[in-house]
């Protein structure tokens, strides 16, 4: 994955625009600026007491205990401002490691993950939703959802178990921090698992592994729930049904409060690049299943009021985070195609004085 020092000052320079775009919001504000912020920073403070509570309110434990962690070297509210710019930078680098190496048989490739860094850059925060300019259990899994969904896929495509149990690990990792990060992909997941059954038949014992997934999944929720585990898994199953009026702003959410109109177009520019050729479609299937699957989930929410694995709100960031890529694929095919463009109106010229 080498550049060269031309290439690495570019990067450089616009991961600098970004750490700047996502501390903005703290220019004229020097803490914490969302509620749920506040919350996360008074659960750790608690947790870092001895405090340590049950109940639903616990399911982002994790997330409370990284707070925790970096209470002991930095006074956790000063440092806040710092951490959504910083993890903003993380999910980029993420981004960018996944686009070069899915990208890596194209002559542009380096240009197509720096398109990427700059199309997630421009995703839009909003106290709802929320989003990069605030630091919380969701974006905390950025990077984290980019890597498993990366090496999950991978791995399945290219037979390596090393891959799979990396995803394993990412995704057992996020369960006590933000669970939803997990549940929201299972649909184009298992859609994905399914094109590549044959595989999974023949190494079945090895896919057992990811039962630990439901399993830890069950055993964290009855253990913050303090119930049994029979009775947690008729209280898990209704917390994964996600009704109209979870969130109070949710009627009034528009795609564009969330992304760019000329991202979307191009993010469509990029699905017509992929679907253009059977191979080209194989090997970035996955990530047009993940958008897809994704959207089919807020339609659902928006035509029966009811979400499932994870709350239409969150469903709808998932969806944007899927399109950087996306859409950087989409101005390399549109570039591709101006360029050729330009080569046949050459030649027609030359042709013409020819004639």
């Amino acid at each position: 994955m080498g550049f060269n020092k031309n290439q690495l000052l570019i990067l450089v320079v616009a991961l600098a625009g970004l750490l700047i775009l996502g501390y903005s919001s703290h220019f004229s504000n020097q803490f914490p600026i969302h509620i749920d912020e506040w919350r996360h920073i008074t659960e750790s403070i608690k947790l870092k007491e001895g405090n340590i509570q049950t109940g639903i309110g616990t399911s982002e434990i994790g997330f409370h205990l990284f707070l925790v962690f970096l209470s002991y070297f930095y006074d956790i509210v000063f440092i806040y401002k710092f951490l959504p710019a910083i993890w903003a930078l993380f999910s980029a680098l993420a981004l960018f490691y996944i686009t070069k190496k899915k990208t890596s048989n194209l002559n542009n490739s380096f240009m197509i993950s720096l398109f990427s860094v700059i199309f997630f850059a421009s995703i839009k925060s909003n106290a709802n939703i929320t989003g990069l300019w605030f630091f919380t259990p969701l974006t905390f899994s950025i990077p984290f959802i980019y890597l498993y969904v990366y090496y999950f896929t991978e791995g399945l495509a290219s037979c390596n178990k090393k891959y799979i149990i990396y995803s394993l690990v990412i995704m057992i990792f996020l369960i006590p921090i933000h669970s939803i990060s997990v549940l929201f992909s299972i649909p184009f997941l298992a859609i994905y698992s399914f094109f590549h059954s044959d595989y999974i038949k023949n190494e079945y014992r090895f896919f057992l592994l990811f039962l630990l997934i439901p399993l830890l999944g069950i055993l964290f929720f009855s253990y913050i729930t303090d119930s049994s585990l029979i009775g947690s898994l008729k209280d898990l199953f209704l917390q994964l049904q996600f009704r109209k009026g979870w969130g109070v702003l949710e009627i009034n959410n528009s795609f564009l409060e969330m992304y760019s109109f000329t991202g979307y177009v191009l993010a469509v520019f990029g699905f017509i690049y992929i679907i253009e050729t059977r191979n080209k479609l194989k090997k970035y299937f996955a990530y047009i299943l993940w958008p897809i699957a994704v959207l089919t989930l807020i339609i659902v929410f928006k035509l029966t009021g009811m979400s499932f694995f994870s709350p239409y709100q969150r469903n709808l960031y998932y969806f944007v985070i899927s399109l950087p890529f996306l859409s950087s694929l989409g101005l390399y095919y549109i570039i591709i195609k101006i360029g050729k463009l330009s080569i046949i109106e050459d030649k027609s010229k030359i042709i013409y004085k020819m004639i």
